[in-house]
């Protein structure tokens, strides 16, 4: 996935100031977070009747190196920093990788929508499949070795939508390992399988 380690690289946060979200339509301060597993995108929003805190999204190091920052107006010469900032630490060769799969029993009757997660205290961004699918990978990526915790909710469509919990989860990977979480998603609640792999 990635020819460079950045779970080593000292942890640093970065932030600018926007005079008009285009999402939210309000001046905001957004920061983003360098974390051992990637880059945490939050922000505050100065609208006086709702504003407040909000989780804009995750990103891992190799993705930012490829493509660039999320698309949250981040100035130039911020983006430019973090770039410098992740080349002078990485180290060669690759990290762990944590890959996520829900499993829903009867897709035709309940689906997975979205899955609001977190990793060690940062909100994670993932990407469900389409409708009505028995098996979602909804989330790959490496991340640091050693000891993980691990949070979700399973938001699901069907008759009746509903939400399903699973138990918080605490794991941890070594040196050339990657971990599998499984999640079976009933009615109201989630159990997991936890897989760890030989990386190849």
């Amino acid at each position: 996935m990635s020819d460079y380690d950045y779970s080593l690289v000292p942890p640093r946060k970065w932030g600018w100031y926007v005079e008009n979200d285009p999402g939210l339509h309000c001046p905001a301060d957004k920061v983003v977070e360098l974390t051992p597993n990637g880059l945490a995108y939050t922000g505050e929003c100065y609208n006086p009747n709702w504003g407040g805190g909000y989780t804009i999204g995750f990103q891992t190091c190799h993705e930012f190196m490829a493509n660039g920052p999320l698309a949250e107006q981040m100035p130039e010469a911020t983006a430019f920093e973090i770039r410098a900032h992740l080349e002078a630490h990485r180290t060669p060769g690759s990290a762990p990788v944590l890959t996520l799969v829900v499993r829903m029993p009867s897709p035709e009757k309940r689906w997975l929508e979205r899955c609001d997660c977190s990793l060690d205290g940062a909100y994670l961004t993932t990407t469900p499949g389409t409708p009505q699918t028995y098996e979602n990978r909804i989330f790959q990526s490496p991340i640091a070795l050693g000891k993980h915790h691990f949070e979700a909710a399973f938001i699901t469509q069907g008759e009746p939508p509903g939400i399903a919990y699973s138990k918080p989860i605490d794991f941890e990977v070594q040196a050339g390992q990657h971990c599998t979480l499984e999640f079976a998603v009933a009615d109201r609640a989630a159990t997991a399988k936890i897989t760890l792999t030989e990386a190849r």
